[in-house]
């Protein structure tokens, strides 16, 4: 086969001088990997990483065919990522493939879409590359990426997803030693919670900002916001006593810290038992109960 080199330059060749050739092309070559998975596979949905393969390759045909949205909305979100389930990155830890698909969404990787995006796509896509970011311990551009994807949602009005972003870029800097950083979008968080009225979002940021203070040294007011985001917690599920997923280890690091350490094994088993079927998530209450025997 001829050289990589060789290959670009006559591939520039086609799109400069018959784009609509190169669209076309593209545009089959992307109906043939989208659909590839269900004629020959017997599968909608790949569960390997060899099988996710051929939808990361719809997804860059798609988008050298112009198809932006329809990759995006018919492959990526639905396939790939299985909607908000995560898939291809709790799953298959399919880190550089991923973000390599969504530099297909992109006309100058980072700053730049290609594409027609609504501005809700448009957060969808910052934020998800935020999310290979931070995964791949790239915590300045997570967090970069994360900040515009705030900023589109607050102008939106969509306080709840503004919210939610917040919270993501204060894990983020928490996660690159940034304390201060991290309190102050914790903070914003909150206050984009209560614009929204979402008793959820409000939880949520309440124990951000509770494992931000706890970064911190100040146990006492970590402990104060912990219980406040345990409380929201009671109203909306009154069926479980803690808080559960991240918000739970973090509070079992603070249990940890003041040496409560029967009531941290305890709240690290019932999230055991609740995660029981989400088996990614299950190493965290594991290390929970590890430290609270050290």
């Amino acid at each position: 086969s001829a050289h990589p080199l060789i290959r670009a330059y006559f591939a520039t060749q086609l799109r400069e001088s018959q784009p609509d050739a190169w669209r076309i092309a593209h545009r089959r070559l992307y109906e043939y990997f989208r659909d590839f998975p269900d004629h020959v596979l017997g599968k909608h949905l790949p569960e390997t990483a060899e099988e996710m393969e051929l939808l990361f390759r719809a997804v860059s045909h798609g988008c050298a065919a112009d198809c932006h949205k329809e990759a995006l909305d018919e492959v990526y979100i639905p396939r790939i990522q299985r909607g908000d389930q995560g898939f291809n990155i709790y799953r298959l830890a399919g880190l550089s493939s991923g973000l390599g698909a969504m530099a297909s969404f992109f006309k100058d990787p980072w700053s730049t879409l290609a594409g027609s995006f609504s501005k809700e796509d448009q957060s969808y896509i910052l934020s998800e590359v935020a999310w290979y970011f931070w995964f791949l311990s790239r915590f300045e551009e997570s967090a970069q990426l994360y900040e515009r994807a705030i900023s589109i949602n607050a102008d939106l009005g969509r306080w709840k997803k503004a919210s939610e972003f917040a919270r993501h870029c204060s894990h983020v800097q928490l996660s690159n030693g940034k304390i201060a950083q991290a309190m102050s979008l914790a903070r914003r968080a909150i206050t984009m919670a209560n614009r929204s009225k979402d008793v959820d979002a409000s939880k949520q940021g309440f124990a951000a900002y509770a494992g931000a203070l706890l970064a911190a040294g100040r146990i006492r007011q970590s402990a104060l916001f912990f219980h406040q985001a345990e409380f929201l917690q009671n109203r909306l599920q009154p069926e479980y006593a803690y808080l559960l997923d991240n918000d739970g280890s973090r509070y079992c690091d603070l249990l940890i810290e003041q040496g409560r350490l029967d009531e941290a094994e305890r709240r690290a088993e019932q999230k055991l038992n609740y995660l029981a079927e989400q088996d990614y998530e299950r190493s965290c209450a594991l290390n929970q109960i590890g430290r609270a025997h050290v």
